[in-house]
């Protein structure tokens, strides 16, 4: 056997091992998908648990409920995020309006992007893709995040697909089905994109790949087939833009001004954050090894930004840091599309830091194996304690309101959608398209669905002078002091 490889020796039974103990992590992500987000985690800042699920879905829970994708005046993230509707609405139509089983979905990309990242890294290292695969798996960030229905893990998965596709496109690569294989990759991107738009930030890392597989190929074809997959992301969603999306701006518009980017002065600030968050949110153990071995890529392990994986690796975690610097906010479900990105880095680093440094890269091969035994006790410490206080909260709030039925049955809230996933129960948000009046005037909400910081909902005088808000109940979800606890009013009619 080769000296650099050593520390990564092949066996049949390792291998039979580690793809065992990663079959049991995948089919785990299943386990009690109805239950809250973990409560004493390190993300437990991240308030996605609140809300993100419904509004992202409120495309194919409008469909559903109402028989139609948007709501006019109303909140629809639907025009610019549709793919993650669209493909929940055949799997709805076999298991109803479901949260557990929109997360099911999201934990079998999850399984998905996970394997093909692991089959990205076999495609061009030589090292232990089967160890590479159960350290992926057992992220506990991408673990847990992947157990909300959330946009990151389609983003991830046609990402991921369309990195898979364009590995098999070399400069040697020739015959009809070298163009077929870019324009398909293209088109995963694309996917990627209407998964969700930040997926954009990723395209670098694409090209760099697309560029460095045709090395060695005369410039003219190396030009050519990089422009293959941007034509096609371009040709889609021009399409996607004049047959669909420019006929509702107004909605478009009203999410851009949710998600406000741009250069602050807390910026610098905020790039130096994220390289401490990126340690306490993805992982403590092995994110530091990533910032050295970037470190000494420039100098002692150079031979490293010959493998065009590393180079889009690096594109690809520096890609959608940008993003999340940009971002107002930048919470840990943000990292989960860093994760993959760091994980390849760190395995492409220790396979060459093993070739020409054989003892250390067996030391840091025992400290990888330590913190995923780290990572899998904490999995199964989460995973042990599982709590349902949404779900219970919410089945309140839905026979409360069937216990009413001269009270129309409409919601309305901050992120008030969510609760359409548990009850079935159309919901409007407080985000609005079109003055509150007018929205008021035309729905006729007969309830209000309000988190504590969000109760200000309820003396606005649009609402005022149209109701009486009377508290019916208040439910605590996730012992968390700072939005709990959900409260139901009954929006009585002066």
């Amino acid at each position: 056997m080769r000296r650099e490889n050593a520390s990564w020796k092949r066996s049949p039974l390792l291998d039979a091992f580690l793809l065992a103990a990663t079959l049991i992590f995948f089919i785990m992500v299943f386990y009690r998908l109805g239950a809250d987000f973990p409560l004493n985690s390190r993300w437990k800042d991240d308030w996605a648990r609140f809300s993100d699920e419904g509004w992202y879905a409120s495309g194919v829970l409008n469909r559903i409920v109402t028989g139609h994708w948007l709501r006019p005046m109303d909140f629809n993230p639907f025009i610019t995020v549709p793919l993650w509707s669209l493909l929940l609405y055949p799997l709805f139509h076999i298991t109803g309006i479901n949260i557990v089983a929109a997360r099911a979905l999201e934990a079998c990309l999850f399984c998905g992007y996970v394997v093909m990242t692991a089959m990205l890294y076999r495609a061009y290292s030589k090292s232990n893709w089967v160890f590479f695969l159960l350290v992926l798996a057992t992220s506990p960030l991408l673990f847990f995040f992947s157990r909300l229905a959330l946009l990151e893990g389609p983003l991830l998965f046609f990402f991921c697909a369309a990195l898979l596709v364009v590995s098999t496109v070399r400069a040697s690569s020739e015959g009809p089905l070298v163009p077929l294989r870019l324009m398909a990759a293209g088109a995963l991107f694309t996917a990627s994109v209407l998964s969700k738009p930040s997926a954009l930030f990723l395209l670098p890392a694409l090209v760099y790949l697309v560029w460095c597989n045709q090395r060695g190929a005369k410039l003219e074809r190396q030009i050519q087939r990089t422009l293959i997959p941007l034509i096609t992301l371009g040709l889609i969603l021009g399409l996607y833009w004049i047959f669909y999306s420019h006929n509702h701006q107004i909605d478009i518009l009203t999410l851009k001004g949710q998600n406000a980017m741009g250069l602050q002065r807390k910026s610098v600030e905020k790039a130096v954050r994220l390289l401490y968050r990126a340690i306490t949110w993805v992982d403590p153990l092995l994110v530091p090894l990533v910032y050295l071995l970037l470190f000494v890529s420039f100098k002692w392990l150079r031979a490293l930004w010959s493998n065009p994986l590393f180079g889009c690796a690096v594109i690809w975690a520096l890609g959608y840091a940008a993003f999340t610097i940009l971002r107002l906010s930048g919470p840990p479900r943000y990292f989960t599309v860093m994760a993959p990105a760091l994980l390849l880095i760190l395995f492409l680093g220790v396979q060459e830091t093993t070739r020409l440094y054989p003892k250390t890269g067996i030391w840091v091969t025992v400290w990888i194996v330590a913190a995923t035994v780290w990572n899998v006790s904490y999995i199964f410490k989460l995973m042990s304690r599982p709590t349902y206080t949404m779900r219970v909260a919410y089945q309140q709030v839905q026979e409360e309101i069937h216990s009413h039925p001269e009270t129309k049955q409409l919601v309305i809230g901050h992120g008030a959608i969510m609760s359409t996933f548990f009850t079935g129960i159309p919901a409007l948000d407080d985000i609005s398209s079109a003055p509150m009046e007018e929205k008021l005037d035309r729905y006729h909400p007969g309830w209000a669905l309000v988190w504590k910081d969000n109760a200000d909902l309820l003396q606005k005088q649009a609402i005022l002078d149209r109701y009486r808000p009377v508290l019916v109940h208040q439910y605590n979800v996730f012992e968390d002091p700072a939005r709990t606890p959900l409260m139901l009013f009954r929006l009585d009619s002066k």
